[in-house]
Formats: structure tokens, sequence, C-alpha cells
């Protein structure tokens, strides 16, 4: 069966308007639903898992960061979503890697979300390796011109270097995304907490997406995508998973540097709790 879709206008700084596909939503009478997340804070995980999930659900899912990407369009550029995309019942949107600076997806509706949130001191040092080289690239625009220069940059920066860098910027990121904890259904869900229980975030999500608890696509998306490679793959989108990777990557002095600029993001989130152990296949 053809998935009927229609045509939406987003408005981009410099008075430039861009036309999107959105699919049609299944079920009308659903509230629509938020995921966020952390760039390099397991996002895309949680964007896959969200897209297993939608053929056992009524929702349909639009993905405006990955739409915007493909095309080359950067998403901190949009000041407009011009048709209402983004309140229309039936669907999931997401899945946000910050809360948009901007206003197009308002932080204090009463709409279920997801909120999924990395130690910053782990996403710094996985952005390095992103940004460095395993991130795919889009196939035109001034993102993916953008994306070049800092690539070319970096074949000259070390790590240490380029986190104390970064943090300024991931800071301001996070301070808005902290936001959505005033929003009255927000529920948060720590990264180091399901890296090793992938269930306990399909369950959230199916939750979220009106998928019974017991169904068993719950489990088998679980599995799926429960991945923890053998050993670092520094050029791949998974090149290791498990959280504290930051006390490996970084001389003490900028871990001590880090650990002032976030401390109010790392007491907020407890992140200087102990990590859970994974549990073994046998347990």
């Amino acid at each position: 069966m053809t998935e009927n879709t229609t045509q939406a206008r987003f408005r981009f700084k410099g008075d430039l308007v861009h036309e999107l596909t959105v699919p049609d939503a299944k079920n009308t009478t659903l509230p629509p639903v938020y995921a966020f997340g952390i760039k390099k804070g397991g996002s895309t995980m949680m964007s896959k898992m969200i897209r297993d999930l939608l053929p056992h659900s009524e929702y349909s899912y639009f993905e405006l960061p990955r739409e915007l990407f493909s095309t080359g369009l950067p998403m901190f550029k949009l000041i407009e979503d011009c048709d209402d995309v983004l309140t229309r019942p039936g669907y999931v949107f997401g899945t946000f890697r910050w809360l948009p600076n901007n206003e197009i997806v308002s932080w204090n509706n009463k709409h279920a979300k997801l909120l999924l949130v990395r130690d910053p001191r782990d996403v710094l040092v996985s952005l390095y390796f992103s940004d460095k080289g395993s991130h795919a690239l889009p196939q035109e625009g001034p993102l993916k011109e953008a994306m070049e220069r800092k690539r070319e940059k970096l074949e000259e920066t070390d790590i240490d270097t380029y986190v104390v860098e970064e943090s300024k910027q991931v800071l301001m990121q996070y301070y808005r995304t902290m936001q959505l904890l005033a929003s009255p259904r927000c529920q948060v869900v720590r990264y180091r907490d399901i890296i090793y229980d992938k269930r306990g975030l399909v369950s959230k999500l199916a939750e979220m997406m009106q998928i019974p608890a017991d169904h068993p696509v719950i489990d088998e998306v679980a599995k799926a995508h429960d991945i923890i490679p053998n050993s670092e793959k520094e050029a791949s989108h998974i090149r290791q998973v498990h959280p504290g990777n930051y006390k490996k990557k970084l001389k003490k002095s900028t871990i001590d540097a880090l650990n002032y600029r976030f401390r109010t993001v790392i007491r907020a989130f407890k992140f200087d709790q102990p990590v859970p152990a994974r549990q073994s296949e046998d347990a």
C-alpha cells in the first residue's frame, strides 16, 4: 500500500522556505508525543527503535532533524514551522538531538515527552570521533560544507583541545534542553541506565506509542538493538558504548575542567553516581 503524504513548509533564516514531505497520520485521534535526545547520546538508536515499533502502533513518525539533515539544511537556522506540522495529532515527533534553539517545538505543552540524556563528558568524547570522521555527511548544502571544514580542522586538533573548546556549545544546548524538565509530562531516561538494558528504553517508547506492555515486539526490538562492540572502533558510528569512556580518553586536567563546567548538569542528572554493571546473559 502506498503511503499518503502531504507537503509542508519550513522557514529558515534568510527567508528561505523549504518544503518537506510529511506522511499522513494513520490515526488523528491520538495526541502528539515527542522524543528528545542528546547529540551522540543514543538518539540515533532511539530513533531506530521508534521506527521498528511503528508497524505495531497507530502512530506515525515524522523525524524533522533527519529530513533536514538529508537536504543539508542546519536545524539551528530553522525559525518557523509554517504549516504547524509539529503540533498535529497522530505523530511521534523526534528524534530531536537538542531542544531546538527556536520556538518551533514548545517545551511546556502538556503532551508526553521522553528525554534520553547522556553524561556530557562522554558526549564530548563521542563528538570528537564523530566530527573527525565517523558521522555521515549530507549530499549537499551548507551543512555539508560546515562539517567538511570542521573535519579538516580536526586533523590537527587533539581530543583534549577539542572537548574543552566544544564544551561551551554543548553546555549551552544542555541548559536549553533541561527546560524540558519543567514540562508536565516529560519522562527522563539516562543513557547509562539503558545501554545495558535496552528493553527498559523500548518499553518506555512502546508505552508512549500505546503498544501493550506484553507485546512480543518489545523484546524483539530490544534484542535487535543490544549491540555492544567487542573492541573500540574509532571510525564506526557505534564506536564503543560503555559509560565513563571519557576517563580513558582525556587528561586529568581536562576532566577537572569539564567537571567544573558541567557541575550543574552532572548534579541535575546524577551523572556522578556509579554506572550500573551489565548483567550477564546467564543471569
